[in-house]
């Protein structure tokens, strides 16, 4: 017979038939699910110890949340010259890793992707070229290492670089040369 255990738990005993015993496991608890099987012969003889390393099958992790992502940068509404035109996207829930991805979109272009490092995609506006004068659009999705994708973000941010000019067409009935 074989007993199969999860996390060092006996879970489940089954025959073994012709050499192989199949079994089907209901992982329902978030984590890591460590399956180990201990044999014993007809005669009683039990094979390795679950405790002994070698009688470890295989490990599992178990990972349903969905990420939940929000805007880190920018956080102002407007940029000017004097702010940042990088854009980062935090996971706040749901990355116990701290890694998968991040899909921007903004515009008629084409999506871009940035990893997540310790939680957060940076999207630097040396290396992508996002934010341009005027109106963005921007909408975010991050994907975790098991696939379980976040529900969308969008904002807007407009951007204002551009110094003021000025230039004198006419001084009320005066020229350059009579001004007192």
């Amino acid at each position: 017979q074989a007993t199969v255990f999860v996390n060092g738990v006996a879970n489940t005993t089954l025959a073994v038939e012709s050499g192989v015993a199949t079994f089907q496991l209901l992982l329902l608890e978030e984590g890591v699910a460590n399956i180990g099987v201990e044999l014993e012969d007809l005669a009683g003889n039990p094979g390795v110890s679950i405790g002994d390393p070698s009688a470890l099958v295989s490990t599992y992790v178990v990972d349903t949340v969905k990420p939940v992502i929000d805007w880190t940068a920018p956080m102002a509404l407007t940029l000017t010259a004097q702010d940042s035109l990088d854009i980062e996207v935090t996971c706040t829930e749901g990355c116990d890793d701290d890694q998968g991805i991040v899909i921007l979109s903004y515009g008629a272009a084409a999506p871009v992707q940035a990893a997540m490092a310790g939680g957060v995609a940076t999207f630097s506006h040396a290396e992508f070229g996002i934010l341009s004068e005027g109106g963005n659009e921007l909408t975010a999705t991050a994907t975790d290492t098991a696939f379980n994708q976040s529900a969308v973000i969008s904002k807007s941010v407009f951007v204002d670089t551009l110094p003021p000019t000025a230039a004198f067409t006419s001084l009320a009935g005066y020229t350059l040369e009579t001004i007192p």
